[in-house]
């Protein structure tokens, strides 16, 4: 930024293009040239290239009243999208590969009531999710759509916040 005003590096265009909407929910550098931007409703993820000033979209289903959340994994190169209906227990969990445009999973986990009071944390690998509740966390791999384990976490508080490890392999409530 310069005096209030986004500098871009080489030839790109300094605006946001109108194919990429104004209601956009969240927007990730996906690499040195390239922005993943989300709208309000997903029903489309949009690759913005910099450099080219190209827009790519990719599908992705939503219902009309879900709650979205979606975290972008740089080391792995992976979006992942948790959906969760307003009603009902289960949240679906998607997760795309960026670097070859692919969506590799979705997964209903009966997960929706949790994340509503805290989101859930993600490996950066993309396989593992940590789901808080009130007295206990449940590990899902969501590669495969299973719960893996549930942990204890004996606290009169209940759980007031979660981190995973660089590597997934520990747990810090």
């Amino acid at each position: 930024i310069d005096n209030g005003v986004v500098k871009l590096a080489g030839d790109a265009v300094p605006m946001v293009p109108a194919e990429l909407g104004t209601d956009i929910l969240k927007a990730f550098w996906t690499g040195p040239e390239q922005i993943a931007a989300l709208s309000r409703a997903p029903d489309q993820i949009r690759m913005w290239n910099l450099a080219t000033s190209q827009i790519e979209t990719l599908p992705q289903e939503c219902p009309a009243d879900a709650g979205v959340n979606c975290e972008y994994l740089p080391l792995s190169h992976l979006l992942v999208f948790t959906l969760r209906s307003r009603e009902g227990e289960d949240a679906t969990v998607v997760r795309w590969d960026i670097a070859t445009r692919r969506q590799l999973s979705a997964h209903a986990l009966p997960i929706a009531k949790a994340i509503r009071n805290m989101p859930a944390r993600l490996s950066l690998d993309g396989r593992w999710m940590a789901v808080p509740q009130w007295d206990s966390v449940a590990i899902y791999d969501i590669e495969n759509g299973t719960l893996e384990t549930t942990l204890a976490v004996p606290s009169k508080a209940g759980i007031q916040g979660l981190a995973l490890s660089p590597d997934g392999k520990q747990l810090a409530v």
